[in-house]
């Protein structure tokens, strides 16, 4: 439960605010991006690309992908998500429960 809660507040930090069946968009910042072995990392804002948090992430073999993301204020979240189980649309809603 404690991987779910982070993921819902480092998606609610990467869109600054959140709001019920709205949709949640970090966008990446161009030219922080980087692949290191398995690893992809990068910097994400919001609309206007003002930092937000950044994050580095992999995906194994076993469907698993575990991210890492640190705020801008400084709070680190880790997350394990399905990678072929969870398929979501850039313009998926839903109620956020923490």
């Amino acid at each position: 439960m404690r991987a779910t809660s982070a993921l819902v507040a480092a998606l609610a930090i990467s869109a600054g605010t959140v709001h019920a069946d709205a949709p949640i968009r970090p966008v990446e910042i161009p030219g922080s991006a980087a692949n290191l072995g398995i690893w992809r990392l990068a910097a994400y804002g919001n609309a206007r690309y003002e930092f937000t948090h950044c994050a580095i992430s992999a995906n194994y073999t076993n469907d698993m992908a575990m991210t890492i993301a640190v705020s801008h204020g400084g709070m680190w979240y880790v997350e394990w998500i399905p990678t072929s189980r969870l398929k979501l649309a850039a313009t998926s809603t839903g109620p956020v429960r923490i």
